[in-house]
C-alpha cells in the first residue's frame, strides 16, 4: 500500500530543496524530519571559496613557518651560549679552581730563581714561577719600582 504524500511531507521536501543542501543542525530539523548524511556534489561557488580558503591557508602555514625557522634560530644560539657557560662551570668545578684576575705585586728572588706574586692589597703569596733568560733582565721601571717598595 502506498501512502500518499501529506502537506507536512511535502514542506519539509520543500525545505530541502530550497536550503540546496546546505548542512541542517539537529534542533534546526523540521519537525518530522529525520537526520541523514548524504554525499552531495559541491556547486562552482563553493569549490572557489574552498580554493581560496586553501591558498590563504597555505600562505599562514609558510609565514608561520618562516617565524618558526627565525625564532628557533634565535632559540638555537642561546641554547649554544648556555651550553658554553655550563661546560665553562662544569670543568670549574671539576678542577676546583678558576682563574681570576687580580692585582699582584711581582717580586723577582734573584737567589732562589723564581718570580712571586704577591695580592697588592692582602700581601698574600698567590704564585710562584721559575725565572725565565728574559727576566734576569731589569727594566728601568723595574729598577724604580723595587726601590720604592724596598
Amino acid at each position: 500500500m502506498e501512502q500518499e504524500n501529506t502537506s507536512t511531507e511535502l514542506a519539509v521536501i520543500d525545505e530541502i530543496e530550497e536550503a540546496e543542501y546546505e548542512q541542517v543542525e539537529n534542533e534546526d530539523m523540521p519537525t518530522g524530519a529525520v537526520p541523514r548524511d548524504v554525499e552531495v556534489e559541491f556547486s562552482d561557488k563553493e569549490k572557489i571559496d574552498m580554493g581560496n580558503a586553501m591558498t590563504e591557508l597555505v600562505s599562514e602555514i609558510n609565514e608561520l613557518e618562516s617565524a618558526k625557522k627565525s625564532s628557533n634560530a634565535s632559540y638555537t644560539s642561546q641554547i649554544k651560549v648556555k651550553h658554553e657557560q655550563l661546560t665553562e662551570l662544569s670543568n670549574e668545578l671539576k678542577g676546583g679552581k678558576r682563574l681570576l684576575t687580580k692585582a699582584c705585586k711581582k717580586v723577582k728572588d734573584y737567589e732562589n730563581k723564581v718570580i712571586i706574586y704577591y695580592d697588592y692589597f692582602s700581601g698574600e703569596e698567590l704564585a710562584r714561577e721559575d725565572m725565565q733568560e728574559e727576566d734576569f733582565q731589569s727594566t728601568i721601571y723595574e729598577m724604580e719600582e723595587e726601590e720604592i717598595f724596598s
